[in-house]
């Protein structure tokens, strides 16, 4: 309790005992003329004022007689080399029975301790809760107790219990440890539990009964426990300890009467060596992995830009887990888009040794990761990490060795300690995943025998789901659940998150259909405002492609696309065509007048066939079977497809770059021959850039014209362009802009 509280005990004591000495006078006075009933009734209420009082008397007794035992921890923080604050496990206040969070920072910014209760149990060692902070982050420690300090540093880590023991330079003075009573000892019938904690700046003492006569049971790990306050004493009248608890309580069994002193522990040159075999086991088995891509490519249709966000650019730097002879688990949650990009993995062996090549083997499909192999020739220095098949639920609130491992620039930097799991979270598939103490940022943490017991290896997020409706919460996962895995390996691998060539990386997937996203009034004329969240979602068909799966289906411009549900998936996916933003129209009669330097920078006069609907569909992977709620003449329906791929859009339409002619021409593809009204058997290529001071600039060719014929012959696609101006003196190039044609004349 506070000083204010003690303070006010004393006083609470001076007036019952004045109220005792007036209750008995009054009895003694009018006891002679009240009845036997109210004789009684007088009688007891003296007994209770009594009772309370010696209630009082005893329990402030025993604070006064555990004082001399409680001091004060000071961790003094520090930032780490890359200037890191330090973080720290949230600490379970026995005086309120809440969780403390501590921000690590705030105590270094205003250069004050971080300062938690601690109990003396021997001259020269102090009892404590363990904060798990990792000691590169502790500048120093030290013990203080009515204005006396003392260094100190940690001796023994106890293994069961989150507690620490703690080596002091020299004995506090006037400091008296604790003493605890043989196990052996007769249990007395009463019993208290006293702990000191810290609030608003005061020392507190908390005294309560100890009633052990519930008591909370986890069958999953076999345990029960009392319910008592966590890092609290409990000690007789006399402060005699007869044990010590810590979180969720003490055991229910005899093992609480134990002295913390004969607890299993490992000491501070036990736990070294154990982070030095977790280190040598991850210099062998944790590797640096660098997957490098192709450059995106650059999109010439540059009104949309939808395909680019979130996307890697060349180079992803991260770590992969050695879990075969020659199999790597590399943690790496990869687009089906970035995927289709990956040209090279890179594995480097200790300190940047050498640099073994990885061979891609498959993506999971629901969690953030993906398969490689490497040679069985380069692994000399390799060993493998032997993940563990048992759940985590039997090591709560056990130590625990772990890797904090990060990546800085092309650094894979690697820091060792301890964490305790406090909990589990429920998850996908009612998963459990641990929730640890302190830092958590890439944990990798082991078992005593260098079992890996869990690593952040995280779920996917599913297509259609944002990250702020459905957020990745849960960083580390239990190494169990890979292991079930990898038992149906086959079964878990996306054929669809894969590696594609340069010319198939950009396909995406169609419903043959050209639509605008729905607003609240389009929702509303449409009646559709109560399934579209008044036009929060959904897609209005503007055009559809003759022959194309949408047309197949029967769906015709006016029919409204909902949602969608893809097969073996529980949730449906809102469907929107991303931005849809009115442009003005394309300035094909001041097309003359823009300066050469600027045609570049000019979109192309049809919307791009890269929407959101699109890019849905493709990152649902060709081939999936998927179910699209319709809206067709007032009347929802239900839509059949199975995911096909796009025919070729203008990004990829075949090319051909004349450096001679200073000229880049594309064959017409579906969208382009849409918008220019041409069919199938109409002649012509389409010019996709000019360059500036060349042969076909100064002919007055521009961007997105049409040639028709080269020399008086239909052009059809790059190879005849490319055929019709080889050995030609002169070029009599026949062009159409929109509904006007003219005749340009190129000499080469």
């Amino acid at each position: 309790m506070t000083v204010n509280k003690l303070r006010s005990t004393n006083h609470s004591l001076t007036t019952m005992q004045y109220a005792t000495h007036i209750l008995l006078g009054l009895l003694f006075f009018l006891y002679p003329f009240i009845n036997k009933a109210d004789q009684e009734e007088l009688a007891e209420k003296v007994n209770e004022t009594i009772s309370v009082q010696n209630i009082l008397q005893e329990r402030k007794s025993l604070i006064e007689t555990i004082k001399p035992s409680l001091v004060t921890v000071q961790y003094f923080l520090r930032y780490d080399k890359y200037g890191k604050p330090p973080i720290l496990a949230d600490f379970d206040c026995p005086g309120c029975g809440r969780k403390h969070h501590f921000n690590g920072e705030r105590f270094v910014i205003e250069e004050r301790p971080l300062e938690i209760p601690g109990y003396l149990i021997a001259p020269d060692q102090v009892l404590s809760a363990d904060v798990v902070i990792n000691p590169k982050f502790v500048r120093k420690l030290i013990i203080r107790a009515d204005g006396a300090e003392v260094n100190a540093t940690i001796t023994r880590y106890c293994v069961e219990q989150p507690t620490i023991i703690l080596q002091l330079d020299k004995p506090l003075p006037n400091r008296q440890p604790l003493s605890f009573a043989p196990a052996t000892a007769e249990e007395p019938e009463k019993l208290f539990t006293i702990s000191s904690s810290l609030d608003r700046g005061f020392g507190q003492i908390t005294v309560r009964p100890f009633k052990p006569t519930m008591a909370i049971e986890l069958p999953d790990i076999g345990k029960e426990f009392l319910p008592v306050p966590p890092h609290s004493i409990v000690a007789e009248t006399t402060g005699t300890a007869f044990g010590f608890s810590t979180y969720p309580g003490i055991m229910n069994n005899a093992s609480w009467r134990e002295s913390p002193l004969s607890w299993p522990g490992l000491t501070t040159r036990q736990m070294n060596n154990l982070l030095n075999s977790v280190k040598d086991l991850v210099s062998h088995g944790v590797f640096r992995v660098k997957l490098v891509f192709r450059s995106p490519k650059m999109n010439e249709n540059k009104q949309h830009n939808l395909q680019k966000q979130q996307r890697i650019e060349t180079e992803f730097i991260t770590a992969g887990i050695l879990y075969d002879t020659d199999k790597l688990l590399i943690i790496a949650d990869l687009s089906a888009r970035d995927t289709a990009r990956l040209e090279q993995i890179l594995v480097y062996t200790p300190n940047n040794a050498d640099i073994i090549p990885g061979s891609f083997a498959g993506s999971l499909r629901d969690v953030g990761g993906l398969i490689a192999r490497i040679p069985t020739a380069s692994q000399k220095t390799f060993k493998p990490v032997k993940l563990s098949e048992k759940s985590l639920l039997a090591k709560t609130w056990q130590l625990l060795p772990k890797a904090n491992i990060r990546i800085f620039g092309e650094q894979l930097d690697c820091s060792f300690g301890h964490t305790r799991i406090e909990g589990f979270e429920p998850g996908q598939s009612n998963r459990l995943f641990p929730v640890i103490s302190g830092d958590n940022v890439g944990v990798f943490i082991f078992s005593h025998n260098l079992e890996l017991l869990a690593f952040p290896l995280q779920r996917r997020i599913k297509i259609g789901s944002s990250h702020k409706d459905n957020p990745p919460i849960h960083t580390i996962s239990q190494a169990c659940y890979f292991t079930q895995i990898l038992q149906e390996l086959e079964q878990h691998i996306d054929p669809h998150n894969i590696p594609l060539k340069e010319n198939e990386e950009e396909r995406l997937a169609w419903l043959g259909t050209e639509v605008q996203p729905l607003n609240s009034e389009l929702a509303k004329a449409n009646h559709v405002s109560s399934l579209s969240d008044n036009g929060k979602h959904g897609v209005l068909l503007t055009y559809v492609y003759p022959h194309s799966p949408a047309a197949t289906a029967g769906l015709k411009p006016g029919d409204i696309l909902l949602r969608l549900f893809v097969e073996n998936e529980p949730n449906p996916i809102d469907l929107n065509s991303g931005d849809y933003s009115a442009r003005a129209p394309f300035p094909w009669e001041h097309l003359d007048k823009i300066p050469e330097s600027y045609l570049d920078k000019i979109p192309s006069p049809w919307h791009s066939v890269e929407n959101q609907l699109n890019l849905t569909l493709t990152n649902l992977g060709f081939g999936k079977k998927i179910t699209i709620q319709c809206f067709i003449d007032g009347e929802v329906a239900n839509k059949n497809f199975v995911i096909e791929k796009m025919p070729k859009h203008y990004e990829l339409a075949p090319r051909l770059n004349s450096t001679e002619l200073g000229i880049i021409i594309r064959n017409l593809t579906y969208e382009v021959r849409r918008y220019f009204q041409m069919t199938t058997a109409s002649p012509g290529v389409i010019i996709s850039r000019v360059v500036p001071g060349g042969k076909a600039a100064v002919s007055g060719l521009k961007p997105y014209e049409i040639i028709t014929r080269v020399n008086g012959r239909p052009v059809m696609n790059v190879e005849d362009f490319k055929n019709l101006i080889s050995n030609q003196k002169e070029l009599r190039l026949e062009i159409k802009r929109m509904t006007e044609n003219r005749i340009a004349k190129i000499h080469q």
